[in-house]
């Protein structure tokens, strides 16, 4: 990564020392040393804070602060929702992260979210919920739920496939946005 932000300064400073005087611009420095003292400058240490974001699935997350996705090819891809659940405001709030709108019932979420006591492993869900037979049956394609956020300081994580819809509104509840769309905010039970 670093040679390649060494070959682009090297890159610029050779443009920049081609530029004719005439057009205002005029190079104290001949070019070769230029190109010379640039290849010697140190180089910046190993850690660059964008790639450590992009490592980090947590950056960019403040406390009661969620990540919620719900995917069909467990990939991000086909009938991706992604959605950034703010559990500390009052009230709750969401945006949507992929242009498919926002969680339409994020107070009940974060309400099964701290019932958890912010571990996204043990949300409550709608144990109770009265499945019809087309949510029991197997569906031709998994769905993959995924989670993660802060809670108090501590990061959680959650993910899980589901091959029919009565287990995944069982076991996810409101904090699905999927589910809770199809719940429109109402407890079946």
């Amino acid at each position: 990564m670093f040679t390649l932000r060494r070959e682009a300064l090297l890159a610029c400073s050779a443009v920049l020392l081609a530029v004719p005087t005439s057009m205002g611009v005029a190079s104290a420095v001949p070019e070769d040393e230029a190109l010379a003292a640039t290849a010697n400058d140190p180089q910046p240490p190993a850690t660059d804070e964008a790639t450590d974001e992009a490592d980090d699935p947590f950056a960019g997350l403040g406390d009661k602060e969620f990540i919620i996705q719900r995917t069909l090819d467990g990939k991000g891809g086909v009938g991706m929702t992604s959605i950034k659940l703010r559990c500390g405001d009052d009230p709750a709030s969401s945006e949507s992260l992929d242009g498919l709108g926002a969680h339409p019932s994020p107070q009940l979420a974060c309400d099964e979210i701290a019932a958890a006591g912010g571990d996204l492993n043990k949300l409550p869900g709608l144990p109770d919920y009265q499945c019809t037979e087309e949510d029991k049956a197997p569906s031709d394609e998994e769905a993959f739920f995924m989670g993660r956020g802060v809670w108090n300081d501590s990061k959680t994580s959650f993910s899980k496939s589901f091959t029919n819809v009565c287990d995944e509104i069982r076991e996810t509840g409101h904090v699905n946005q999927v589910v809770a769309a199809d719940l429109k905010g109402e407890h079946k039970g």
